[in-house]
């Protein structure tokens, strides 16, 4: 995990992801992805999911309206509580991914690291 970690760059963002168990009969939920890059994210969600659960997912990535659609395999949870509730972590993996939702998740991911560099580069010159 931590070697995935080093060779793909991740970003923050707060897109809004539609995912479900792969092949069961349920309605979809929503989140928000705590980060992407190219080859998974991390999100929270209400429910405990298991480690190797398979998961439909959808997004858009902003400013296109297009759906990236994918399977992602659930690699780790990590339990979170506030107050009295429990909410959880959840880091996966894409496991099938149009090579096109690919590259769209990839500029995506540059795109936002050239934004942030030029936000820094901004502040420093502001202070």
């Amino acid at each position: 995990m931590r070697e995935e970690r080093r060779r793909f760059i991740r970003i923050y963002t707060n897109v809004k992801v539609r995912y479900k168990h792969l092949g069961r009969e349920e309605t979809a939920r929503t989140s928000t992805l705590v980060n992407l890059g190219e080859t998974g994210l991390r999100f929270l969600c209400g429910e405990k999911l298991a480690r190797g659960d398979t998961l439909s997912l959808d997004f858009q990535l902003p400013p296109k309206p297009e759906t990236i659609s994918a399977s992602a395999e659930v690699i780790w949870t990590n339990e979170l509580r506030e107050d009295d509730r429990s909410f959880y972590e959840v880091g996966l993996k894409f496991v099938d991914i149009d090579p096109e939702d690919q590259a769209a998740i990839q500029r995506f991911v540059q795109e936002e690291l050239i934004a942030e560099r030029g936000r820094r580069v901004k502040a420093y010159f502001a202070a």
